[in-house]
């Protein structure tokens, strides 16, 4: 009886098939022939052989091929040859080819090319225990990822025949961390090195250096050409110092792709990269990143930061403060040579008791001294300064003594040359008792004395025009002295949950008083002949808005009554809803009657 066999009739049955085939490995033979396990392809002119690799196995989902050796054959050395000899004839090896060891995971850790070779193909050796490799003094040209994936490669030597590495060619070789260029080398091709060094030489030769060549060079770049070349985006890092051959050092500062970098003379001593720390008399500096400014970042105890620091041949300037969280710094001098102390510069600084501010500061940034609970003395020697400075946020929060040429501040005279006091100046100064502003003064901005609150007297010059809102908040008990003849403009309010206590005093003219500008009025100290052309808004008056609105923030108005016009003159009567001001009738803004 004889048995058939059964074939596939339907459709997806044959599909299956198909794919199951085509899904298999398939070796087909990539060289001309085999001498002593290695193989060799002809090359055109007869008299040379590339090494290749023994086969070529693809699959089709996905597609992919892969170049091997039974790497199992080799020993530890893999040495190759200069030249082969089969079937009686000689010929030099002068290539290694496209994917010749690709993938080769066997026995063989170091490679010896021989100097017969004058080209490395891509792909050739991307063989993860190869640990070391020695290029032959003719190689010219290194292809794309010719050696990636050595990850057990720590070193390399490019010879001086070398004109180019391709890209990829030392990717992912993530032990390498030395690296030596001929002198013929001109090209570096993109991602062709992602591991890091510490530092690196660059011949004369270099033409180009393309995208992300280097993944990183942490401190130091030495070139050799007296001409700057190409370099495409990079991911040097920025605290890299680059060294460049005397009398180049403005070539490259001006050349757009190497600007980046801190510029020196080869041979400078003590250049630094930005970011570098280093630490000079007991301060810590680092370099900013225009190459040429420091920034203080930690003082040991007690410092006076100097303007200027000189480190082996190069001397900066200091230009700003960043001692963030440090636990080291008590006592600070800012140089003169700072203009900003910049956002967070001392926050957390929690031993920190004293600091100096040099009248150069034109700037405090918010939360500069978050957090300081030791301070406790704030040193000037320029009041007007001081009062121009802006204040994002104000030592004397926490400080809440003020010291002017080392003498406590309590009984405050502006300056004459001062005509504005700034947010937030004095926030905080708890050593003020009076403040005393000159002629000249014509606003004090939001928060400027807010939580001063040993503050007693406060006089006004007679050009004042606005005290905007949260002047003086949270201050108690403020007996202000007015006696101007130009108008107090605006008188702006307090905004916040609690109130304090404060006198007005008489005013000859006061066009508008803000809402809350005083709070909690003990005593309005208004009188006859007064003249308040709107204390607060109606008809022509524009600061009222409805009746229970705040006046002095003396608890609420109960009403402002309009009582008549006579002879083209406005009648109004004024009462307070509390007992410790004063129920005013007011004609043509000028006060004719204050009753009890």
């Amino acid at each position: 009886m004889k048995h058939s066999i059964k074939t596939p009739t339907s459709c997806k049955q044959k599909l299956m098939l198909l794919l199951m085939l085509v899904m298999l490995p398939q070796l087909s033979s990539a060289y001309d022939f085999m001498v002593d396990g290695l193989c060799y392809n002809y090359n055109e002119d007869g008299k040379s052989v590339t090494l290749t690799y023994e086969g070529e196995t693809t699959t089709l989902l996905p597609t992919y091929k892969h170049y091997n050796y039974q790497c199992t054959n080799f020993s530890d050395l893999l040495v190759i040859p200069e030249t082969v000899t089969f079937n009686g004839k000689t010929y030099s090896v002068t290539a290694i080819g496209y994917g010749a060891f690709d993938g080769c995971v066997g026995d063989f850790k170091s490679v010896i090319i021989p100097n017969s070779v004058t080209e490395i193909g891509s792909r050739a050796f991307e063989c993860t225990n190869l640990s070391s490799v020695t290029i032959g003094n003719s190689v010219t040209m290194i292809g794309s990822e010719a050696f990636r994936s050595c990850n057990r490669l720590t070193s390399i030597i490019i010879p001086n025949s070398v004109t180019e590495i391709g890209s990829w060619a030392f990717y992912s070789c993530d032990s390498l961390t030395s690296v030596t260029f001929g002198d013929s080398l001109e090209v570096i091709g993109s991602n062709a090195f992602s591991s890091k060094f510490k530092s690196i030489t660059f011949p004369s030769s270099m033409k180009m250096i393309y995208e992300y060549a280097f993944s990183s060079i942490g401190e130091e770049i030495h070139l050799k050409s007296m001409e700057p070349f190409s370099l495409g985006r990079f991911n040097f890092c920025k605290n890299t110092v680059v060294y460049v051959p005397t009398g180049c050092v403005e070539l490259y500062k001006n050349h757009n792709d190497w600007n980046k970098f801190v510029i020196v003379e080869e041979g400078t001593s003590g250049a630094t990269g930005v970011g570098q720390p280093f630490k000079i008399n007991g301060i810590t500096y680092t370099v900013n990143d225009d190459c040429k400014t420091l920034s203080a970042i930690d003082v040991d105890g007690n410092g006076i930061i100097p303007e200027t620091v000189k480190n082996g041949d190069m001397t900066y300037q200091v230009t700003s403060i960043n001692m963030e969280d440090s636990k080291n710094v008590t006592s600070v001098t800012i140089p003169k040579s700072v203009t900003k102390i910049s956002y967070k510069a001392f926050d957390n600084c929690s031993n920190l008791k004293s600091v100096t501010i040099p009248s150069s500061v034109k700037e405090i940034g918010y939360s500069a001294f978050n957090d300081c609970k030791s301070l406790t003395q704030v040193n000037i020697s320029d009041l007007a300064a001081w009062c121009n400075i802006k204040f994002e946020d104000n030592p004397l929060r926490f400080a809440h003594n003020l010291y002017l040429n080392g003498k406590l501040v309590t009984n405050l005279i502006v300056p004459s040359s001062v005509t504005k006091i700034g947010e937030r100046s004095f926030y905080g100064c708890t050593s003020l008792i009076s403040v005393s502003l000159p002629n000249s003064v014509t606003e004090i901005d939001i928060y400027a004395f807010a939580d001063c609150e040993n503050l007693e007297t406060l006089t006004l010059g007679n050009s004042i025009e606005k005290i905007s809102s949260n002047a003086f908040y949270r201050c108690e008990d403020i007996l202000v002295k007015y006696n101007g003849t130009k108008s107090l403009k605006e008188l702006g309010w307090r905004r916040g949950p609690d109130e304090y206590s404060g006198r007005a005093a008489t005013a000859q003219e006061i066009r508008s008083v803000g809402r809350s500008a005083f709070n909690n009025l003990k005593d309005a100290v208004i009188t006859r002949g007064m003249k308040l052309n709107s204390i607060f808004a109606y008809d022509e008056i524009t600061n009222y808005e409805n009746d229970g609105d705040y006046i002095f923030d003396c608890d609420r108005i109960r009403f402002i009554q309009r009582n008549h016009t006579y002879n083209n003159k406005s009648y109004y009567t004024v009462k307070f809803d509390c007992g410790r001001c004063y129920d005013l009738t007011i004609v043509n803004g000028v006060v004719t009657s204050v009753s009890y």
